[in-house]
């Protein structure tokens, strides 16, 4: 079973299960006052299906948990986490895979 992988900044999870991860950003002071978000969208949309604001900030660390991507049906989405006040954006892959559990 694939549960959740990543490569990169690529993932790849099996469909149901709960999306949890945790960025490290360098060079970069996170305070919980940040406008901190992750988008999901469909590969060619422009409006997030998903936004997920951070579980926990720590230090340079930012964890985004929920559970709402585990209804996202089979496919591949992109998704970016943004911090506008420093304009740190980037855009990656995420998979959803049909997995028996």
């Amino acid at each position: 079973p694939i549960m959740i992988e990543i490569n990169e900044l690529s993932i790849t999870m099996s469909k149901g299960d709960l999306f949890d991860v945790v960025y490290v950003i360098e060079g970069l002071t996170i305070t919980e006052d940040m406008d901190i978000k992750l988008s999901i969208k469909k590969r060619n949309g422009r409006e997030p299906i998903i936004q997920i604001e951070p579980t926990m900030i720590i230090g340079q660390k930012i964890r985004f948990t929920s559970n709402l991507v585990s209804g996202l049906p089979v496919g591949n989405y992109i998704y970016d986490v943004s911090i506008p006040e420093k304009t740190l954006n980037w855009v990656a892959n995420i998979e959803i895979k049909e997995v028996a559990h």
